[in-house]
């Protein structure tokens, strides 16, 4: 996690010019882990953030793909579509893509990544 702090804080950082001292035009920067190992203890999703009062400055969203791959179903919409990328993306064969993808991407754009993966 240090790391992947280090490297949304160099990026972050890139977002404003040297010259410039409104540190509020600031954007917010995310950053998405997808691991293919076990990160998080007990959840699919962990998010670390640094905010103000206002909003997240930073967001780091470490996803673990091996949580996913145990998972039958998610709690939330948001969650049970991360789930089926990793799936997705885990994929041995275009079927399995086809099958994994199934409602998170229109037909069209389906078979357009199915045939070109």
């Amino acid at each position: 996690m240090e790391r992947n702090v280090v490297f949304i804080s160099k990026i972050h950082s890139r977002s404003i010019k040297k010259v410039d001292k409104e540190y509020g035009k600031i954007n917010k920067t995310i950053q998405i882990n997808l691991n293919n190992y076990r990160c998080n203890t007990e959840n699919l999703i962990e998010e670390y953030s640094f905010r103000n009062k206002e909003a997240k400055k930073l967001q780091i969203d470490q996803i673990d793909m091996v949580k996913a791959k145990e998972m039958c179903y998610c709690n939330s919409e948001r969650e049970e579509k991360i789930r089926k990328w990793c799936l997705a993306i885990n994929a041995k064969t275009s079927e399995e893509l086809s099958y994994y993808l199934g409602d998170i991407m229109s037909k069209e754009d389906k078979e357009k990544l199915v045939e070109k993966v």
